[in-house]
């Protein structure tokens, strides 16, 4: 493929979603960031994937909650953020899920967001000269497209992201595959959990209490997989080393079918659940 061709192909890939391609999440990411830029007197941040995106209903945990996970963000790049904490920030929850241990977002498929993590919230690339000229022509389209204003189209509160998630026709045959998919980064075990322990020492020098919450997902996701107790065994062991406190969820039996939008992601239904647990469990 020529150059010329190959750069067509990565913008218009990002200005739509183009058949068998995958949605650009800038848009999403943009609009978070501008509403954390007008936010003021943060008191409680998210942080982590998707899972985080769509799990934590930050204005029903209080008005200074904000939620600033997002679609693929991996423990490095949450790492990363920790570095630039708001002011005054009193609790840091961060999401942990399933592929965690093994996920570096630079080396999948979905290796584009690391363009949009760098344009708006400043996250230096983890690997300097990996897939670095796609990388650079994502960001310069992803900027360019923001101008023109199409996150507006976005529905975000307190960086909570509104969306609708719809089941696939054979549910048992597409959480098989989800639970392979996310297995498979979870037995890659690049220590990225180590990442946990300077977000750690990072919260404790500034007096700032941190979660690790562990998501929830549909039933028929987890019948694919593993007992908990050895997809985070190695959270399990660094939480106990370093005194993080733990938030299980993924075990929680109270999160039903109905609370999921798929089969991993929880629907307004179950993030209202979700937050009102935190909001019990470590107080607004």
């Amino acid at each position: 493929m020529s150059l010329k061709k190959g750069i067509k192909k990565l913008i218009n890939k990002i200005k739509g979603i183009p058949s068998g391609m995958m949605k650009p999440w800038y848009d999403e990411l943009y609009a978070k960031t501008l509403e954390l830029n007008n936010s003021r007197n943060i008191k409680t941040l998210s942080l982590g994937s998707s899972h985080g995106a769509y799990g934590f209903y930050a204005a029903k945990f209080s008005d200074n909650a904000f939620n600033l996970s997002s679609t693929s963000q991996d423990l490095y790049s949450s790492f990363e953020l920790s570095k630039s904490l708001p002011d005054g920030l009193e609790k840091l929850i961060i999401f942990y899920s399933v592929f965690s241990p093994g996920y570096e977002v630079q080396k999948t498929k979905d290796f584009q967001v690391c363009a949009y993590l760098k344009a708006f919230l400043n996250i230096p690339y983890k690997y300097p000269d990996l897939k670095k000229a796609e990388l650079d022509c994502f960001a310069s389209a992803a900027k360019k497209i923001t101008s023109q204003k199409s996150y507006q189209k976005i529905r975000s509160e307190q960086g909570y992201l509104f969306s609708t998630f719809h089941y696939p026709p054979d549910i048992k045959l597409f959480a098989e595959r989800r639970a392979e998919t996310h297995l498979r980064e979870n037995l890659r075990n690049t220590n990225q959990t180590e990442y946990l322990k300077s977000i750690k020492e990072i919260c404790d020098k500034d007096n700032i209490s941190l979660y690790v919450v562990m998501a929830p997902a549909h039933v028929e996701y987890k019948n694919n997989l593993p007992p908990s107790s050895e997809l985070f065994k190695d959270l399990f062991t660094l939480a106990k080393k370093y005194d993080i406190n733990i938030i299980n969820l993924y075990d929680n039996d109270s999160f039903e079918g109905k609370d999921f939008g798929d089969f991993d992601h929880l629907n307004q239904e179950g993030a209202e659940k979700l937050t009102l647990m935190l909001k019990d469990y470590i107080g607004a």
